[in-house]
């Protein structure tokens, strides 16, 4: 099911990079996770400022690895084409940082380890979720779900895994809190950019409305986004077709060969290249 769309996007390659820092961490018996993971003493007191980036890429808990698997395959290449994927990609860094720094200064005075993708993962849930809340989503093969209504399942699911988790490990109740906090974390973060990026649509829309210049309604755009897409496709498959011939040159001796072959075989017997050869040189050759 993956579109050459889907695997070009931001999310696609998150998902890669993950993977292969997993395989990695299996067969260096959790080196790379420990060097990637949020630990804020090493953060505060050695300035180990990568790992403010890198922890949401160290392995997490199975619940939050297969949210982050669920929400970056169905919703972040959607939100990618609200966005754009520089946006994107901006606001993810932006994320990250952020979140890392909020619980750096929440664990100070602990020695705990923080890594996972969860944060991440409900941020970016949450915010196409508040773009799109009354529309539908596909999920695989099944009937289209209204994506509030999913969301909200995914979150049960996740919240009903973990409470799970925590009743079957010593100090799990610590595992309940780092969950909460990083659906807090994504939730807020998730609310403040929709409102942002709403906000600064709106003023865009307003001041070119100011100036006489009216932005298309979606409805609108569609199409023509659909159109040229589909003319920019066809094209490309023309140049791929070997009965694209843009680049002929046009030589006296190719000339002769078709000639010769209309004087043995007809007329009938070119084929599509030679013709278009024939009409291009009377166009091109004086």
């Amino acid at each position: 099911m993956f579109e050459q769309e889907h695997i070009k996007s931001v999310s696609f390659r998150l998902l890669m990079i993950t993977g292969l820092v997993y395989i990695s961490d299996f067969f260096t018996n959790g080196f790379i996770s420990n060097y990637l993971s949020l630990q804020p003493a090493l953060i505060l007191e050695k300035f180990e400022l990568w790992r403010l980036i890198t922890f949401p890429f160290a392995r997490g808990t199975v619940e939050g690895t297969m949210l982050f698997l669920t929400v970056f395959y169905l919703y972040g290449p959607k939100l990618e084409e609200i966005l754009n994927h520089t946006l994107f990609s901006l606001i993810l860094v932006l994320f990250i940082v952020l979140q890392g720094t909020i619980l750096t200064l929440i664990y100070r005075q602990s020695s705990s380890v923080l890594s996972g993708m969860e944060g991440l993962s409900f941020f970016i849930m949450l915010l196409f979720t508040f773009f799109k809340k009354g529309k539908r989503l596909y999920v695989w093969l099944f009937k289209p779900i209204k994506t509030a209504i999913l969301t909200t399942i995914i979150f049960m699911l996740w919240g009903t895994s973990i409470l799970l988790h925590s009743l079957l490990i010593i100090d799990g109740h610590l595992l309940l809190i780092k969950g909460a906090l990083s659906a807090i974390i994504g939730f807020t973060a998730a609310s403040i950019s929709f409102m942002q990026i709403r906000t600064t649509r709106n003023l865009i829309k307003e001041r070119l409305e100011q100036k006489g210049l009216v932005i298309p309604k979606p409805e609108e755009l569609t199409p023509a986004l659909i159109e040229q897409n589909e003319l920019r496709k066809f094209s490309q498959s023309l140049k791929e077709e070997p009965t694209y011939y843009g680049d002929f040159k046009y030589t006296e001796d190719r000339l002769n060969e078709i000639l010769d072959k209309i004087i043995d075989l007809g007329k009938e017997s070119l084929t599509h290249e030679e013709k278009l050869f024939l009409e291009g040189y009377s166009k091109n050759v004086k």
